[in-house]
């Protein structure tokens, strides 16, 4: 055979297989971003349907959540799927008065907030 065949050849070979990892890294990123996809379409769906359940008066997110917080059997854990810590620790600062003292002392351990802060905004 002769020396500039077996040089194409394997350049070939090597390109091929070069393009064959582009497209199965390109394939795996694809499934990932459709599994992430799919996992926040699920989340919203469950956020909706919780959210859902205390909505008698036409109530705002806030309010909604509010409700979720207080009055649902669901763990801090269990909400959290749902919503960010961010929002909860939000929404719970702001109405920490309606909390009674266990689900207060729940959620100030689930959200992880300072005891300083949690006095500071029982003031309010």
């Amino acid at each position: 055979m002769d020396l500039k065949l077996i040089v194409v050849l394997g350049s070939l070979v090597a390109f091929l297989w070069a393009v064959y990892w582009i497209v199965q890294e390109e394939k795996q990123a694809e499934e990932q971003r459709q599994k992430r996809f799919k996992l926040i379409m699920e989340k919203n769906a469950g956020r909706k349907a919780l959210l859902e359940k205390y909505n008698w008066d036409g109530a705002d997110e806030e309010e909604l959540l509010r409700r979720v917080m207080l009055y649902s059997n669901l763990s801090p854990e269990e909400i959290g799927k749902y919503f960010s810590r961010q929002e909860l620790g939000r929404v719970f600062l702001k109405n920490i008065h309606d909390f009674d003292k266990e689900t207060r002392k729940q959620w100030v351990e689930y959200l992880n907030i300072p005891e300083r802060e949690v006095e500071r905004w029982e003031r309010k």
